[in-house]
């Protein structure tokens, strides 16, 4: 079981929302930790870094930080772990495409190798995901998402089919 936590400011609720559900239908066991119960020795799986929001301390240790480049930064933090970038500008690690008019999917890139493990490197990659979303921060909480799914091991077509399947059941 993965722990994660997401650091943002006034869309913290929707955020965390959005990711949970979306890593419940795809499947990825986890288990979510307040920021509250986090201490500067606090080492964490997945940080979801969102926006601009005080904190206590300013280290923080984990497996992967994600980081919303959308928004600015005016804090100084130290990052013990891979960081992966993400937003809508093409300089991220992971960012989207064709994102459809009626909301009804977008195509997500991952833009870099991410190197793993020590015999495991994700390769850049498109998946087209059909998945009606609400608005930005739905998107940005599927960039999360698929990208922690990829981490864990789920293969491209498995996480369309879940997400597209999860539409279906919506209809």
């Amino acid at each position: 079981m993965k722990n994660l936590t997401i650091i943002s400011g006034i869309e913290e609720e929707k955020l965390k929302t959005y990711i949970l559900e979306a890593l419940d239908i795809l499947e990825i066991h986890y288990k979510f930790l307040f920021l509250d119960e986090l201490t500067e020795y606090s080492k964490l799986d997945y940080i979801i870094l969102n926006s601009n929001k005080k904190l206590k301390f300013s280290n923080l240790k984990c497996n992967y930080c994600f980081i919303n480049m959308d928004n600015n930064y005016k804090e100084n933090l130290n990052i013990y772990g891979n960081i992966i970038t993400y937003g809508f500008g093409n300089k991220n690690t992971v960012t989207l495409s064709s994102v459809e008019d009626n909301n009804l999917g977008f195509v997500y890139c991952l833009q870099r190798y991410l190197d793993l493990k020590e015999d495991y490197i994700l390769e850049p990659q498109e998946i087209p995901i059909h998945f009606q979303y609400i608005n930005d921060i739905h998107l940005y909480s599927l960039m999360v998402s698929v990208t922690i799914a990829l981490i864990e091991g789920l293969k491209a077509e498995d996480i369309e089919k879940k997400l597209f399947k999860k539409v279906l059941f919506l209809s």
